[in-house]
C-alpha cells in the first residue's frame, strides 16, 4: 500500500516535470529543456529514476528502528549516491561502459549519466527515441539511456527485494523473526504446507476445560501448545485454541 501510494505521487510529479521540460520556452524557434527528445522516453526514464528512489527509501529504512536516524541515514546515503557519477565524470572518456552501468545502479548516478545522455543527443540535435534507445551518440562513447534505465529497473528489482527479505529476518521490536534461510524452505513456496501437528488432539479433548467445535466453521488460525514465560512466572501454559474465520475473537485476561 506504501508502495503504490509513493508511486502515484511519483507519477504525478513526472508527468509535471515531464511537461515542463517539453513546453517551448522560445515561441519562435520552438526550443525547449529537451527539444529532440521524444516526451514519452523522458517519461520513463524519470519513472525509472523514481521507482528506484521508492525502493532505495523502503530498504535504507529496514536497517532503522527510529524514523530520525533513519531520515539522516537516508539524507546523507542520498547525497552520497552522486559521488560514483561525480567522480567517473572527471575521467569520463578513459573509463569503460561496465564501471559506468554499475555506477548507474545507484539511483543518483544513474540519474547524471541519463542527463549527460540526454544533453549529448540533445547538442547533436537529434534526441533520444525509441529507435536509439541504446545506439550511442558517439563512437567513443558507448554509454546509451536504455543502458541506464536498465540498470536502475535492475536496482530497483534488487532494493525491494532486500527490503523484503530483512523485513522478515529483521521485523523490529514487535515482529517474529524469521529465519536467514527462509526463501529456502518448502513453507515459503508451498500455501499448502501444513505445520507439524506434535499435540495429541486426543488428550486435547480429554481436558474438562474443552469446548466442543463448530462443525461448520473453517479455522483460519490453529495455537498448539502455546506457552510464555516472564523470568519465573508462566503467563501462558499449554493453550490450545482455534481460531474461526467470519468470527470475532476477543482473549480477556
Amino acid at each position: 500500500a506504501w508502495f503504490a501510494k509513493c508511486m502515484i505521487f511519483q507519477i504525478v510529479i513526472i508527468s509535471i516535470v515531464t511537461g515542463l521540460v517539453k513546453i517551448p520556452f522560445a515561441a519562435q524557434e520552438g526550443l525547449a529543456v529537451f527539444t529532440h527528445t521524444h516526451w514519452s522516453v523522458l517519461w520513463v526514464f524519470f519513472f525509472t529514476y523514481a521507482l528506484a528512489g521508492v525502493t532505495f527509501s523502503f530498504m535504507f529504512s529496514t536497517f532503522f528502528s527510529k524514523a530520525n536516524i533513519a531520515a539522516i541515514g537516508g539524507a546523507v546515503a542520498w547525497l552520497f549516491m552522486i559521488q560514483p557519477y561525480t567522480l567517473i565524470n572527471l575521467n569520463y572518456s578513459a573509463i569503460g561502459l561496465w564501471p559506468k552501468i554499475a555506477a548507474s545502479l545507484l539511483v543518483n548516478s544513474g540519474m547524471g549519466f541519463g542527463f549527460k545522455v540526454l544533453g549529448r543527443y540533445e547538442s547533436a540535435m537529434i534526441g533520444v527515441h525509441w529507435h536509439n534507445l541504446f545506439q550511442p551518440v558517439t563512437p567513443d562513447d558507448d554509454m546509451t539511456l536504455g543502458y541506464v534505465m536498465l540498470a536502475l529497473l535492475t536496482a530497483s528489482f534488487i532494493q525491494m527485494t532486500l527490503a523484503l527479505y530483512i523485513e522478515q529476518v529483521k521485523p523490529g521490536e514487535f515482529g517474529v523473526p524469521e529465519p536467514w534461510y527462509f526463501p529456502f524452505t518448502i513453507k515459503f513456496w508451498s500455501s499448502a504446507a501444513k505445520m507439524s501437528e506434535n499435540v495429541d488432539e486426543t488428550s486435547i479433548k480429554s481436558n474438562p476445560n474443552y469446548e466442543n467445535e463448530p462443525v461448520d466453521k473453517n479455522a483460519g488460525i490453529k495455537i498448539r501448545g502455546l506457552k510464555k514465560v516472564y523470568g519465573h512466572n508462566v503467563a501462558v501454559d499449554n493453550l490450545n485454541l482455534n481460531i474461526y474465520e467470519d468470527e470475532i475473537t476477543v482473549l480477556l485476561g
